[in-house]
This record gives structure tokens, sequence and C-alpha cells, in this order.
């Protein structure tokens, strides 16, 4: 059972991924040329679009991951608040990690800086979607689940049954 929520979430997730990584992509390449051709250093343009780039992305990724992949509909401003929060925290540390990385490859072992940048986003991809999985948008087992609460109805006719749900908001899902 949970070797085919891997397999259906992380088939959901790849394709997710790559939707991410053509949009970060994208904005770095544009905004790299764009302060290339503006006249900013090549060791400076690749940093700034790095992390416009990356803020871009992450936007993207969290709406895309918690629609489609972890079909979390739960919109309140609380929860959404505390969701991309931690979202945003573990994309932060990722993304801090890989431009670490990306500096390394580019300055210190003089890579070119698409590649060093394909390199970086394959790692993230590996450690954001064990992040999102198991911490982010983690479906909890008893918690999750709903409980039939027999009521009274209107001047006591019978009984109506009504759906009481256990989800802690706090934990996300």
């Amino acid at each position: 059972m949970l070797s085919g929520l891997l397999k259906k979430d992380g088939v959901a997730y790849f394709i997710v991924g790559c939707m991410t990584t053509l949009v970060n992509f994208i904005i770095f390449h544009v905004v790299d040329q764009g302060l290339l051709m503006a006249g900013l250093s090549g060791s400076l343009s690749y940093k700034a679009a790095y992390g416009i780039a990356f803020l871009g992305a992450v936007i993207f990724a969290y709406w895309t991951n918690k629609i489609w992949v972890f079909r979390n509909f739960n919109f309140s401003h609380s929860y959404l608040l505390r969701e991309f929060s931690a979202f945003l925290a573990v994309r932060l540390l990722s993304g801090f990690a890989s431009f670490a990385l990306m500096v390394l490859l580019v300055d210190f072992i003089g890579l070119a800086h698409n590649p060093a940048w394909l390199s970086t986003t394959f790692i993230n991809l590996i450690f954001n979607y064990v992040a999102s999985k198991f911490w982010i948008f983690r479906k909890k087992g008893s918690g999750e689940k709903e409980i039939m609460k027999k009521t009274e109805g209107p001047e006591g006719m019978g009984c109506s049954e009504e759906k009481e749900s256990l989800v802690d908001m706090g934990q996300g899902r």
C-alpha cells in the first residue's frame, strides 16, 4: 500500500517537479541573460538570477504540490499560513544548500552556469519530495479519519448523522 502511494504521488510529484524546474529554468535563464546584457558581471548575474528564479519556482511549486500532487484542499488562512511557512522553510534550507553547491561548482570547479544549475536542481528535487511527502503535506493516519457522531434531530425526532473531522490543522496534511 505504501509503495502504491509513493508511486502515485511520486509520478505526480515528478510531473509537477518537471514543470517547476521548467519555470525555474526559464526565469533563471531570462534573468541571467538580461543581467549579463545589462552589464552585470557573470559572477554576479547568476547569483541574482538564482534568487529570483528560486522565489518564482517556490510559489509555483507550493500551489501545484498542494492541489495536484498531495490533493490538499484546506484553504483556511491560518492553515495556509502554517503550511506555506513550513514549505518555505524547507525550500529555503534546500535552496541555500543548492546555492552553496552552485557557487562551488561554478566559482571553484569552473562548471558553466546551466550545467551547475541542472546538477543542483536534481539534488534539490529529491530532498524536497521527501520533505513534502513526509512532513509538509503528510497524511496523518487515524487523525484524518472522520467519525460519525449520533446527534439528536430537531425536537427529538430520530437521529441524524454529523461528520466530525479530527484533522489537527497545525499538523498539516
